[in-house]
């Protein structure tokens, strides 16, 4: 389990509890059997799992942001594909300006720019 400066509580009426622990417990559970690949969590599943690791500091949280991104962007990029072929244009090995989908990534196949650099 890796240490964060950040402190996670939770208030019940008056009482409040440090549950930093059982975060970073659950965190890493989620985290250690994650194929990131395989679509095993929805980017609506995905996200607050992304936000408590951004916010908390947790280690790899960057995996996780990675896969929220890829997930929004897969189906942005199948349909703009798709729309590209129905038009009878080519969809690879095209030179191209880039198109963004809403994470911030290049439509065209086998592009790795981003809207924030390469």
């Amino acid at each position: 389990m890796s240490e964060s400066t950040v402190r996670v509580f939770a208030r019940d009426g008056d009482t409040e509890v440090d549950i930093t622990e059982g975060v970073q417990a659950l965190y890493d559970l989620v985290i250690g059997s994650m194929n990131w690949g395989s679509g095993f969590l929805s980017v609506e599943e995905a996200l607050p799992v992304a936000r408590v690791a951004r916010v908390c500091r947790f280690e790899r949280s960057e995996e996780a942001e990675r896969y929220v991104r890829a997930q929004e962007h897969d189906p942005q990029q199948q349909e703009f594909l798709r729309q590209r072929r129905e038009r009878g244009q080519r969809t690879f090995n095209v030179p191209h300006d880039h198109v963004f989908s809403t994470a911030d990534m290049c439509m065209w196949p086998a592009c790795r720019a981003t809207r924030f650099g390469p």
